[in-house]
């Protein structure tokens, strides 16, 4: 007699296997409970499938004389949040943040915007001197995982935008990323390189909780089987931790192992195990 087990119970299901598939079913199925075990020990949380990380955008400094101070993170505003990863906090809002921790002295609230709602170059000036701790109190206000502030800089002809990304849960500072171009690619080429390195950084270390979040989705039966293995294989091109990728993976292609037994068990008269994320029929062709 082989042993399956059925996810959801709390007992083992007994049930006749073809002779050819006995050994394999009882390996299949303590591979799943191991994976599982495993799976959950470091999963003990609800999967946010889909989650977008909300960011703030503060503005850079100009050393250029071009006036990219806010321009620049007003696209990033736009650029980012089309990429379907972020949320990117409107920009008054951050404004309003921002003049509750900052001391009266340090900038007048009166005074804090221009005609046509922009921070003054002395005000943004102040922005990318703010330390650490001021960043991370404004930007937990506004319930961010992210901040981002850079600067711009003009070397002859060639132009350079510096962007530094800020854990706001951690409050330190994760990295720089940086573009480079010409002032003419600004707006068609640069900012929109510029959101793609925040985002494939950003990303690389959020791999582990996109493959849960894909994971979930999958077991919700909300993604195929192929679309899943895809969406999963793309983490790993860009992460350089990809243990607990490819333990997810292997979680995904025991479940699918286990959906195709059920299928040939169906096909050849018998009843599959009731119960369970992982029962019912191959997944690959499921709606996704």
């Amino acid at each position: 007699m082989g042993l399956i087990l059925s996810a959801g119970e709390d007992s083992m299901d007994r049930i006749e296997l073809p002779s050819s598939l006995k050994e394999t079913s009882a390996r299949i199925s303590r591979g799943i409970v191991f994976i599982i075990f495993v799976f959950m020990i470091s999963f003990n949380y609800e999967c946010e499938a889909g989650k977008r990380y909300k960011i703030v955008i503060l503005p850079f400094k100009d050393n250029t004389r071009m006036n990219l101070g806010e321009m620049i993170p007003d696209v990033l505003r736009s650029t980012v949040t089309q990429t379907g990863y972020f949320e990117a906090v409107d920009r008054n809002k951050i404004y309003e943040a921002v003049i509750e921790v900052l001391p009266s002295d340090l900038i007048k609230i009166d005074n804090t915007k221009r005609e046509g709602g922009a921070f003054t170059a002395e005000q943004i000036d102040l922005f990318a001197r703010l330390d650490m701790k001021r960043v991370q109190k404004f930007s937990k206000r506004l319930k961010a995982d992210y901040a981002v502030r850079g600067a711009a800089s003009q070397f002859a002809d060639s132009l350079r935008i510096d962007a530094e990304i800020i854990s706001v849960k951690n409050n330190k500072s994760l990295g720089f990323v940086s573009v480079e171009g010409v002032p003419e690619e600004l707006l068609t080429k640069m900012l929109n390189e510029l959101s793609g390195e925040i985002t494939k950084f950003c990303r690389s270390l959020n791999a582990y909780d996109d493959a849960l979040g894909i994971m979930g989705m999958y077991n919700q039966g909300q993604y195929t089987f192929n679309v899943t293995e895809k969406k999963l294989k793309e983490l790993l091109s860009i992460t350089r931790d990809t243990i607990g990728i490819h333990a997810v993976l292997m979680t995904l292609y025991f479940s699918e192992i286990r959906s195709a037994e059920n299928t040939m068990l169906h096909r050849g008269g018998e009843s599959p195990p009731q119960g369970g994320a992982y029962s019912g029929g191959s997944r690959g062709e499921s709606r996704g």
